[in-house]
């Protein structure tokens, strides 16, 4: 009965070493897990900084980009009408 007893003992404190051993384990992976989310939520902030700026950007470029293509437009239609004034004889602008 002792020699059971006994051998219940050292699997008893086998088990306990084992478990201080997978508890250790497991804080460290469960913190390396915690420290990688936190890295993740960290490059997911940055990345939407990023968006909003490149986003930002756009509309910059859009408010300045469209008025100028606008006043180039302009121009050239007044060129285009200038040109097609100069074009005419001057003969033909004196009888009308």
């Amino acid at each position: 009965m002792r020699n059971h007893i006994h051998s219940l003992s050292w699997e008893l404190q086998q088990k306990r070493s084992k478990l201080e051993e997978a508890t250790s384990k497991h804080s460290f992976a469960e913190g390396e897990w915690l420290q990688a989310e936190a890295r993740v939520a960290e490059q997911r902030r940055i990345l939407q900084e990023e968006i909003v700026i490149r986003d930002r950007k756009k509309d910059v470029f859009r408010n300045i980009h469209f008025p100028y293509t606008q006043l180039q437009d302009e121009i050239l239609e007044i060129e285009n009408e200038i040109f097609d004034i100069s074009d005419i004889p001057s003969n033909s602008i004196n009888h009308q």
